[in-house]
């Protein structure tokens, strides 16, 4: 290994990579964005509340939000991150921390603080994070650690591209090692999960042009997450650091995007045998359950058209699930549409949500079909609006013993400033 470092570091005669900027390179990202300043402000009180600020000048990125819901479910959210970049000679480092607090029946607080490097060497760029995520649940401490070094061969044709990620949680590490090449628009990777007592070997090739992206993926074995990106606040699931471990048999994707213009136009397909997958049980705990088979399509299709004095955006999701198994709150289909039309200083949305028939975890829930219309008034950055949540009254139950308590109001502002 040393050997070859020590070539790669010589060798200086071989042909660069093409013009970067000409190729959509999927990770890391390995230069700074234009630095943009901006301000944005959102308040809305009525039923429910929720503020949300986003403050971005040169190198600090500032973000906040709160959430008071009092739907089928009180609910207390909050969250931030805050992050700051520094570009030095020949090193960028973005220092940053993220963290939320979740309130339900549970209590959630979570504080991850993170660290970037990107590292242009003569041979090579260096990309590393470091990630510790800090929990407390109900009073209970719980902590897990993620990391991740990238490094690409960019004075080698192909530019070979070596990663190795890791997370350490309940006293166990488990590394990730994958192998890349970069040909062209074409990139193929292949890598494996290593701690375990057999390999869990993951396929991924991508064909990435500005106006068409195709990607395949095959991967089977244990699945390594941490609890943050296991999850979920929207549903009343308890969760706890000792989350099963989930496992594949196989697990088939395919995905592609189609852009036109400022038509676009995507889909994913993947058929999923699990040895063991994580689903809701009894009281709202997270087990596992053996041998199931799952396949999943999801179709998004985005419009937009302009005119001298209209513009009209809709954004239409699609997906369909089928499992061999009864698995809660997971519906065979569901719809979520929004569309915004803006003439003048008017706004006008409306959002549509429609979902199927589920099972629950003790019995089946109603499918559910949701309105909430808004209207808004802009002038200059400033943007008043009036918005109606479940516009049909609907009052069904959403989870076990959870139900809609039928139509809300909010009233509320949104300001933008550009520096």
């Amino acid at each position: 290994m040393v050997t070859l470092l020590f070539f790669l570091i010589r060798i200086d005669s071989l042909p660069p990579i093409p013009d970067l900027s000409q190729v959509l390179f999927p990770e890391p990202h390995l230069w700074m964005q234009p630095a943009e300043k901006r301000l944005s402000l959102s308040l809305h009180g009525g039923h429910n509340f929720s503020g949300e600020c986003d403050f971005l000048y040169h190198n600090l990125d500032f973000y906040m939000d709160c959430d008071l819901q009092n739907d089928w479910d009180s609910i207390v959210t909050a969250s931030g991150k805050v992050a700051y970049t520094i570009p030095l000679a020949g090193i960028l480092i973005v220092p940053s921390a993220n963290g939320f607090f979740y309130k339900r029946i549970d209590e959630y607080r979570f504080l991850a603080p993170h660290l970037d490097a990107i590292i242009q060497l003569p041979w090579s760029f260096l990309s590393s994070n470091v990630n510790a995520e800090l929990w407390q649940i109900n009073g209970l401490n719980y902590q897990e650690y993620r990391f991740s070094t990238d490094v690409v061969f960019d004075r080698i044709i192909y530019m070979p591209h070596f990663v190795v990620n890791g997370i350490y949680s309940g006293n166990n590490f488990e590394p990730t090692v994958t192998g890349k090449l970069h040909i062209n628009h074409v990139h193929l990777s292949i890598g494996s999960l290593i701690s375990r007592s057999f390999p869990s070997p993951i396929f991924r090739i991508q064909y990435l042009k500005p106006n068409l992206r195709f990607g395949a993926r095959f991967m089977n074995g244990v699945l390594s997450q941490t609890l943050r990106q296991q999850f979920d606040p929207v549903l009343p699931l308890q969760y706890r650091i000792s989350i099963p471990a989930e496992s594949l048999k196989t697990s088939i994707e395919l995905d592609c995007n189609f852009e036109l213009n400022d038509q676009i136009l995507s889909w994913r397909a993947s058929y999923n045998s699990w040895h063991a997958k994580n689903t809701p049980s009894a009281n709202f705990v997270i087990n596992a359950m053996n041998d199931v088979e799952e396949l999943k399509i999801y179709i998004t299709l985005i419009n937009s058209i302009r005119s001298n004095d209209m513009r009209l955006h809709n954004s239409l999701n699609v997906s369909y699930t089928w499992l061999d198994s009864s698995i809660a709150f997971i519906p065979r289909h569901a719809v979520y549409d929004t569309l915004l039309i803006i003439m003048g200083p008017v706004e006008i949305s409306t959002s549509v949500t429609e979902y199927a028939q589920r099972e629950g975890v003790t019995h089946a829930l109603p499918a559910i079909f949701l309105i909430e219309p808004g209207f808004g008034y802009k002038y200059k950055g400033l943007t008043l609006f009036f918005k109606v949540y479940n516009a049909t009254d609907e009052k069904d139950e959403i989870y076990d013993g959870y139900f809609l308590k039928g139509r809300q109001y909010a009233i509320g502002f949104k300001f933008n400033h550009d520096f």
